[in-house]
């Protein structure tokens, strides 16, 4: 028996009912537009752990290993946001600039940063992250820190995974960023 291609579906042409199942092709964009259309703040963290600038390179260590994260933003004590530290700021700004952990995270902490607001669409967050090279999106509103969107809350959603997985492919195509 031959098989034909249907938009993904297999018919077979032995008279047999043409199986399709509840997501048909136009179904399924549909649940795309809608997921892309979500706001971020349906899909970001808000229980974020968040270092100050008189942290040191040890006390952000310990906290990403407590929380078994790799990137902390840095804020001021009224949650404002000044900056993010991750692992590799740690290990490539930090301990391999032979600077000890008692050194301020304001060494090592990157201060350009690229954020959004809570009510970014998962599709315009997907595309930010891509363009901008990054896999943690600090959320921010009137300047504050209020979450943070990563490549794995970007794939909670089932059709939201293609978004995820477009932004980590154009991250990973350029290694020199990180």
């Amino acid at each position: 028996m031959q098989k034909n291609k249907f938009f993904g579906h297999t018919k077979l042409e032995m008279g047999e009912k043409l199986r399709i199942s509840s997501l048909s092709p136009l179904n399924t964009m549909k649940q795309m537009e809608e997921i892309y259309m979500k706001a971020i703040r349906d899909v970001m963290t808000t229980d974020v752990s968040v270092c100050t600038s008189n942290d040191t390179l040890y006390e952000a260590a310990v906290k990403m290993k407590e929380k078994n994260v790799g990137a902390i933003p840095v804020c001021d004590d009224a949650q404002n946001l000044l900056g993010m530290v991750t692992d590799r700021d740690l290990v490539i700004r930090g301990y391999a600039e032979k600077h000890s952990g008692s050194t301020k995270i304001q060494q090592a902490m990157s201060d350009h940063l690229t954020s959004a607001s809570p009510d970014t669409s998962i599709q315009e967050a997907s595309k930010l992250m891509a363009e901008k090279q990054i896999r943690r999106l600090p959320i921010v509103e009137n300047g504050k820190l209020v979450g943070i969107v990563s490549l794995g809350d970007l794939s909670v959603e089932k059709q939201s995974n293609e978004a995820a997985g477009h932004a980590l492919e154009e991250i990973s195509e350029r290694p020199e960023v990180h």
